[in-house]
């Protein structure tokens, strides 16, 4: 997906020019015109991010081409990695030492269409001088790109001429003036918040120089036409959170919303009979004339989705079924206290968090028996009893369905032939079809040609007594289809990061009234249940019209692909979706259809979403719960607390706190960092080890961020981790984690007592792009209070290297057979690179030791050197594991660092080492730390002014951030 893309003002734009860090000559400035999106199409963020698509996923190039891209209302758009050559003009895109910086205006600019606006034009002038005066151009280094090709781009009304001058008399004006103050000086109107916008955009253009060149960006179409850019010009590229008028007009033809099964009179969005008479009697009529032909696709979502979420996923995948000849219509039934489920297992692991351990008793039993003690049996009943009700007397499915059979018996009987009715439904969408399509088979209506289930939370008994005795030949079902996990990847999976197995699971064994109620989306209870083998064909035998999916299936495209690896993923898996539209269509594997990776639903994320339990509990009546043996909640005598269980017996040696105390619900965020593919010394386990990490960090509930081998660049590096620690806030958690080779360089700004700066070694270290000491340390100092940020490094930095194998061919040794050393060492061609990298830009003054905020676990001691065998970290096999433990446990980092001391007894060549403060090696691992106190307020007295400039002075100190 694309990186974020930032809009900005001239001034901002000029504070980022000013302090970006250049290694890349500019030769001259190439303009362009978008031709396609138009001015009137432009939509922000989601018109940038659409061209981004064009260009990466139809034309195959590295990035988006331009560095700048300027709107009709003046903003300045980033793009390319400035650093990078763009995707301008064939032979005229210059090389990576130098080259051309390339601007698109939003537009099309040919004569008789668009002009450029006032605000548009004065950026535009803006750019381009401060461009020309911050690289010494002449402005006729400003090229059009009809100067280098046959087009007509940047657009036949704008004359090369006039704009030469306009830009020189604009450069003229701007050299006149007396220099203006840069706002991120200090007592600048807005000190901190230029600094750091400037700082995180500039991190984020980083990011993008280690797509280096690629021979495919050597052309491009002017014209941005194509799905991707063509949707995401009309709006629907959003991939916002907020549902604007727009977007609710947008769907209106699409969607019928209901609540209790009634239509919806509140909320995001109405529906009222009259809309669902327009919509039948109006827009399918429509449909159905000008196409001879009616697919007709009723979607209905899973039963953990809230409205809000409902109605952006289909907004960002409406296009998709029509842009493939299916009209379709979302059944948005807003599932009341359904959507307190992730609440109410938040509740619930905050009751069990630090009073039970993994030696003890499995914490998921504790989930499922409190979760229906809490009230989760009548939630989900609730819920069920939504759907069912939607196809009841008065029922607004039963109300559409009613009006549908009346459309189609108005039509005459040869055209009908050409009317298909299919059927969606993830999760618990099941069970809401598992109502409804009856109410328009059974009373005389027409036949539904496909249904297709994503792992379907519906009961095996309803759904035999409701649907399947109808499937198959020329019954009334004429095809099914049913999408799901099998049982491994079932119980891989998680709901709410708090119970350790799939949503299926949990309404299998803690949600339905009976426990362990059959389940249509398991595995276990398909095959336990004889009808549902003859009816799937599960003993070999043959299928009548109905068939399974397994994820993960090994092909990626097809009828008969599928590879999602969680249950709320299907949904948003461009296999899966790809699927269902091919069987809709009737078309084979080879057909041509629009993919649904080009659309922004493909990369929504899924989670439970809902409001408080409030209206539901009592959350004082939770302190009279308490748990015995087995996990099952009782009352607590005398409401007295209860004092926490005691450690496990088989925790390690150390200091002890108790668990941590319910915080703020912060975020969870994690980078792994895994390089191979060194051109010069290869490792062979690093990868699997950032896989490793990345797996034990998802089971603890984090949203992972992976670089491996060639993304793994220094810019990349540092943008995806500033990243992080720039979204963070206090209560969150921060995860950083590196397997590759480390090094020590030559210290060159004097700060190192030894002389010598330890180094990770990132992708492009052959540029001299080593990832100091230093570089983390200014970045960690960035930290807010309050987050934890925890790195798990798995290199070496030692200093003794070339005195622990001596003779021979070092890098050889180092670097071959089964065992390796994650250590590079430092011959004078690479220190050149270093010193010349690090020439191009300021080097940090020498400071004092610096006290970080990180909890760092590295892999070795300073003087030892990280090993790797059998293709994997020897500190990473020993570490990942304990991971999970530790949080069970309620260890505390110093006691895990007892733990892989222990596990490394013996080892004379590497011992892990733990670096923190006394305070963090005594805080829980992966534990929200707690926040830090408001800074004082300024003296009584001063002017208001002074007082708020002093505000922030004293809030840029508390944070750390000098």
């Amino acid at each position: 997906m694309p990186r974020p893309f930032t809009r900005l003002d001239l001034d901002e734009f000029a504070d980022l020019l000013a302090s970006f860090p250049f290694h890349r000559r500019i030769t001259a400035v190439h303009l362009h015109h978008t031709w396609r999106p138009r001015q009137a199409d432009f939509r922000g963020l989601a018109t940038i991010e659409g061209m981004w698509r064009f260009h990466t996923e139809e034309n195959n190039w590295s990035d988006i081409a331009q560095h700048l891209t300027i709107d009709p209302q003046g903003g300045i758009w980033t793009g390319r990695s400035w650093n990078v050559p763009p995707a301008s003009a064939k032979g005229f895109n210059g090389v990576s030492s130098h080259g051309p910086f390339m601007i698109e205006m939003i537009g099309d600019f040919d004569r008789g269409r668009e002009s450029l606006t006032d605000a548009q034009k004065k950026s535009v002038l803006g750019v381009l001088a401060r461009l020309h005066l911050r690289h010494g151009l002449h402005p006729e280094t400003l090229r059009f790109h009809n100067q280098m090709s046959a087009k007509s781009c940047p657009g036949s009304s704008i004359s090369h001429t006039e704009l030469v001058a306009e830009l020189a008399a604009e450069i003229e004006r701007l050299a006149a003036q007396p220099r203006k103050a840069s706002r991120s000086l200090p007592f600048g109107a807005d000190m901190l918040e230029a600094a750091q916008r400037s700082d995180a955009v500039i991190r984020t253009l980083l990011a993008g120089d280690g797509l280096g060149e690629d021979p495919a960006d050597a052309e491009l179409a002017e014209s941005e036409a194509g799905p991707a850019a063509a949707a995401a010009a009309a709006g629907r590229g959003a991939r916002g959170d907020e549902l604007t008028p727009e977007i609710i007009d947008a769907l209106r033809p699409h969607v019928i919303n209901l609540r209790q099964g009634a239509f919806s009179g509140g909320g995001h969005f109405e529906t009222t009979k009259e809309d669902v008479d327009a919509l039948v009697h109006e827009r399918l009529a429509e449909w159905y004339r000008d196409r001879g032909d009616l697919r007709l696709m009723l979607y209905a979502h899973g039963g953990l989705t809230s409205e809000k979420k409902a109605l952006l996923y289909a907004h960002q995948s409406f296009e998709f079924w029509k842009d493939n000849g299916v009209y379709p219509i979302y059944f948005v039934w807003e599932t009341g206290l359904t959507e307190t489920i992730g609440q109410l297992l938040k509740l619930a692991w905050d009751r069990i968090r630090g009073r039970r351990d993994i030696f003890d008793i499995s914490s998921d039993l504790a989930v499922e028996n409190l979760a229906r003690a809490l009230g989760g049996v009548k939630i989900w009943s609730g819920m069920k009893r939504a759907a069912e009700k939607a196809a009841d007397a008065g029922g607004g499915g039963l109300y559409f369905a009613e009006q549908l059979r009346e459309f189609i018996g108005k039509l005459d009987p040869k055209p009908v032939r050409k009317l298909g009715i299919h059927a969606a439904g993830h999760s618990a969408g099941s069970i809401f079809h598992s109502h409804l399509l009856p109410q328009l088979f059974l009373a005389k209506g027409p036949a539904i040609q496909s249904v297709h289930f994503l792992a379907p939370a519906v009961q095996v008994e309803l759904f035999k007594e409701k649907l399947a005795q109808h499937v198959g030949g020329r019954k009334k079902v004429r095809r099914l289809t049913l999408y799901t996990m099998r049982k491994s990847l079932e119980r891989a999976d998680h709901t709410g990061h708090v119970y350790r197995k799939s949503l299926l699971y949990l309404v299998h064994r803690v949600l339905e009234n009976r426990r362990k109620t059959p389940i249509l989306g398991l595995e276990k209870s398909l095959r336990r249940d004889r009808e549902l083998v003859d009816l799937f064909g599960l003993s070999g035998g043959a299928s009548d019209g109905a068939e399974i999916i397994w994820s993960t299936t090994d092909a990626d495209s097809g009828l008969d692909a599928s590879r999602s690896t969680s249950h709320g993923g299907f949904d948003n898996d461009p296999p899966t979706m790809n699927s269902v539209v091919r069987r809709v269509l009737g078309v084979d594997d080879m057909a041509p259809i629009h993919d649904f990776k080009d659309y922004p639903a493909a990369a929504a994320a899924r989670d439970l979403d809902g409001e408080p339990l409030r209206d539901l509990l009592d959350p004082e009546a939770l302190e009279h719960f308490d748990f015995d043996e087995r996990g099952e909640p009782a009352p607590a005598t005398g409401g007295a607390p209860v004092a926490p269980a005691p450690p496990p017996a088989a925790a390690p040696p150390g200091p002890t706190t108790a668990a941590p105390t319910a915080a703020r619900a912060g975020q969870r965020r994690a980078l792994c960092v895994g390089i191979n593919d060194y051109p010069t010394a290869p490792l062979r386990g690093c990868v699997r080890d950032s896989q490793t990490w990345a797996q034990a960090f998802r089971a603890q509930g984090f949203e992972v961020t992976s670089l491996t081998d060639g993304q793994a660049t220094r810019g990349a590096i540092l943008a995806e981790l500033g990243r992080l620690i720039d979204a963070s806030g206090p209560g969150d958690v921060v995860l950083f984690q590196y397997a590759g080779h480390g090094t020590r360089m030559p210290d060159l700004n004097g700060d190192e007592p030894d002389g010598k700066d330890e180094a990770m070694v990132p992708f492009d270290y052959q540029q001299g792009a080593y990832l100091l000491d230093d570089d983390l340390g200014k970045l960690y100092d960035t930290v807010p209070p309050g987050v934890n940020l925890t790195t798990f490094i798995d290199c070496c930095h030692s200093g003794s290297i070339n005195r622990m194998l001596p003779g021979g061919d070092l890098r050889q040794a180092l670097h071959s057979g089964p065992v390796r050393m994650r250590f590079m060492p430092v011959d004078d061609l690479m220190f050149a690179a270093h010193k010349s990298y690090r020439s191009a830009r300021a080097l940090e003054p020498p400071g004092a030791d610096r006290v970080g905020r990180e909890v760092h676990f590295g892999a070795c001691q300073d003087d030892q050197s990280a090993w790797e065998s059998n293709g994997q970290g020897d500190f990473t096999r020993a570490a990942a594991p304990l991971l999970a433990q530790a949080v069970a446990g309620g260890w505390t980092h110093a006691q895990l660092q007892a733990r892989l001391e222990a596990a490394f007894a013996g080892n004379q060549r590497q011992k892990p080492n733990l670096v923190a403060d006394d305070a963090r090696r005594n805080a829980v691992v992966l534990a929200p730390e707690a926040a830090a106190a408001p800074p004082p307020a300024p003296a009584a007295g001063a002017s208001p002014e002074i007082q708020a400039l002093l505000q922030k002075l004293m809030q840029l100190l508390a944070s750390g951030r000098t």
